[in-house]
């Protein structure tokens, strides 16, 4: 599942289509650490601190671009691989809970074809590296706490992996540790003293590992670090009218039905066909420590995160190893031992699963014929995974079903991403690139104007640090830009007196975010489709100063 995963969403690194906004800060921070060696001390695009995030998102970024230069490949890799941790965490903490290796497999499968996991994999964001050190601590801490198994190695994981997830977000890295000790402090008849918990050892390492950064920031910018970490972590979250409190509440305890879809819907309709309706009650019985465990850790998020003024459902994410692994225990029991209607409407999900994913790819490939071709090779290859999954599981039925399911929503994101996005989400970054380095091969800055930041942050990172984009603010006249020889600029000004003397280029083009659904129905032909597409496309245009190339 593990090895899938990888290569589903690695051909996702080098491209733009899924480029989030965020991922400009680590990388822009992590250029200029790798070009002036200051690699504590991160800063924004335009030269200004930036010591609202904790070092280590940087370290990771920077290190990349050691190992394969700076691009968008090598920004993004380490948060794959992060997520294929995330699967392999997951896969050890069902085992260790529920003690099934059937049942393990089945939460690494509900884990990998979650939609937040492929989102935050993709990207160079915090998001990842935090749900994998949170998910070591819990990993660390449960073998502490129901094997009681105190060799170091559980203590490395249980403190080591706190240290390190408050040098990627903060005081998320103290939460698991505080769960830990509730639990044991609150849990009935509990065998394991609280004492037992504690290592010296490994929780000097973790210290040091969680406030290495902080106190090298605090000693070279003092209260100017002070106040924007301690501003972006706790100021900035807590400030307004606290009435969003209940709704946040609301909308987290319930987020993790529609952040499972569709093993929410398929586990409420195979308990409502299962003869027997005490098996929950009884499961509960049986995996009691467990259940407490997993359920206490996403409410004790619910609960911490209600407080603060952004609702965001992804804050649960590092919940959904753990979350896995109650689905899935909760699953594969249904699916392999099911009474009545259960079992014949799991294999209909898996039937009406692989055929509408055969459909996609069909439906994809017939419009790629008249819109792009690159949708006719992810139809058809689509197409063919489907066909792989019929002759090799469609016959067999228990987890292989649920198994087929997993695999069907990995190769619908994988193939809408690889395939789709490119298409729709286009970006002029790459022809920028293209273009100025067939002028020079050196740094150089160039003017942006009417420019979006985030192909700004793309162009810097394409050109491996060395085409820097300086957005134009205010008044802008022919002697602003005279120091430039490329200007960035859409086709709205392309026409000023100030731009004679510079040779126009087309580099590209994005597509306007305000469009509507009610558009569609002027659709009546294929000319009238190509004609709304180019509609929706701002173009962006590369003006060079009248020079011979220097080749």
């Amino acid at each position: 599942m593990i090895i899938v995963f990888f290569f589903a969403f690695l051909p996702l690194l080098s491209g733009t289509a899924r480029y989030r906004g965020d991922e400009r800060f680590y990388t822009d921070a992590a250029i200029r650490m790798g070009q002036t060696g200051d690699y504590f001390t991160p800063y924004y695009h335009d030269g200004t601190l930036r010591l609202r995030k904790p070092i280590f998102i940087y370290w990771a970024v920077v290190a990349s671009y050691k190992i394969f230069g700076i691009n968008l490949f090598s920004s993004r890799i380490p948060f794959l691989i992060a997520g294929c941790l995330v699967i392999w965490f997951t896969y050890k903490l069902s085992l260790l809970f529920f003690r099934r290796k059937e049942w393990a497999f089945i939460a690494a499968a509900v884990i990998a074809s979650n939609l937040t996991l492929f989102h935050v994999s993709v990207r160079s964001t915090t998001d990842t590296l935090l749900c994998l050190f949170i998910s070591m601590s819990l990993y660390g801490f449960a073998r502490l706490i129901f094997n009681r198994d105190q060799r170091m190695i559980n203590y490395i994981f249980a403190y080591v992996g706190a240290g390190l997830a408050v040098a990627t977000k903060g005081g998320w890295g103290i939460l698991p540790v505080g769960f830990a000790f509730f639990f044991c402090l609150f849990r009935k008849g509990s065998t394991v003293t609280l004492r037992e918990l504690l290592d010296v050892k490994s929780i000097v390492i973790a210290v040091f590992v969680a406030s290495f950064w902080y106190v090298i920031a605090y000693n070279q910018h003092g209260d100017v670090f002070v106040q924007q970490f301690f501003g972006d972590q706790v100021g900035e979250r807590f400030s307004g009218p606290k009435w969003y409190i209940v709704e946040n509440m609301l909308t987290y305890l319930f987020a993790v039905v529609g952040e499972f879809m569709p093993w929410s819907f398929i586990l409420i309709l195979l308990l409502v066909t299962h003869r027997d309706k005490d098996m929950i009650s009884h499961f509960f019985r049986e995996h009691k420590e467990a259940c407490i465990f997993i359920l206490g850790w996403y409410i004790s998020l619910c609960v911490v995160f209600s407080f603060g003024n952004i609702q965001r459902t992804r804050f649960l994410f590092p919940a959904y190893p753990l979350v896995s692994a109650l689905y899935a225990a909760l699953l594969v029991p249904l699916a392999s031992h099911g009474k009545g209607l259960s079992s014949s409407v799991l294999q209909h999900i898996a039937r009406i699963t692989l055929a509408a994913c055969f459909l996609f790819g069909l439906v994809l490939a017939l419009a790629g014929i008249f819109i792009d071709m690159r949708l006719v090779v992810g139809g058809v290859l689509t197409m063919f995974a489907v066909a792989v999954l019929y002759a090799t599981l469609f016959h067999r039925r228990g987890i292989y079903s649920l198994v087929m399911v997993a695999l069907c929503i990995i190769i619908t994101f994988s193939v809408t991403e690889n395939f789709i996005s490119p298409v729709i989400y286009n970006s002029p970054a790459p022809r920028v690139v293209q273009k100025v380095r067939e002028y020079t091969q050196g740094p150089i800055e160039i003017a942006g104007i009417n420019f979006d930041d985030t192909f700004r942050a793309q162009i810097y990172v394409l050109s491996g640090g060395h085409i820097k984009v300086i957005n134009l603010k205010g008044s802008i006249t022919p002697d602003t830009l005279r120091q430039f020889r490329f200007i960035i600029l859409d086709k709205s000004i392309t026409q000023k007196p100030m731009f004679d003397g510079y040779a126009v280029e087309e580099c590209g083009y994005s597509y306007e975010k305000d469009f509507k659904i009610r558009s569609l129905w002027s659709i009546k032909t294929v000319d009238d489709l190509r004609s709304l597409i180019f509609g929706l496309q701002q173009r962006y245009y590369l003006m060079i100063k009248s020079e011979s190339p220097q080749h």
